[in-house]
């Protein structure tokens, strides 16, 4: 193999999946899979259209705020609200996290279900659920009237 073929192969080499076990990624709650105003574990997984890669935004390259402004206001998607999960994990159920950068949105990453069968993704989206409710809703926050009411 020449440089530049190297060069070339090195290129389309797939990324490596992010080490940072405490990395946050952000997710954003879309109202279909909702239900009372509350995420629901379909949430975290993919859609179909998503071919097997549930996309996210990673928490060292953005916040909770400017994921959701992102996915509304730039890209015009509807969102009940920010949740995350940790690289270590989504790790720990075996998803491998992808850095996947796109038009508008550096800090693109998906965490890669395509290997899966239905039922496995629905047992490691029920983990992935448990893990981000109990951190909760990062952005908006809660006020403690909505809090108190719901």
């Amino acid at each position: 193999m020449t440089d530049a073929e190297s060069e070339v192969a090195a290129d389309d080499a797939a990324p490596e999946p992010l080490s940072d076990a405490s990395e946050l990624l952000y997710h954003q709650a879309i109202p279909a899979f909702c239900e009372n105003g509350e995420p629901t574990t379909q949430v975290f997984r993919p859609a179909r259209a998503d071919e097997g890669m549930w996309s996210a935004d990673r928490g060292s390259m953005s916040t909770p705020r400017q994921s959701f402004e992102r996915h509304t206001s730039l890209f015009g998607l509807e969102s009940l609200g920010t949740y995350g999960i940790t690289v270590g994990e989504a790790c720990a159920v075996r998803l491998a996290t992808i850095p996947d950068p796109v038009s508008g949105n550096a800090a693109h990453v998906f965490v890669d279900f395509r290997a899966l069968s239905g039922s496995q993704c629905k047992a490691k989206s029920k983990v992935l659920y448990r893990h981000a409710m109990g951190r909760g809703r990062l952005h908006p926050e809660r006020t403690a009237e909505a809090t108190a009411a719901g």
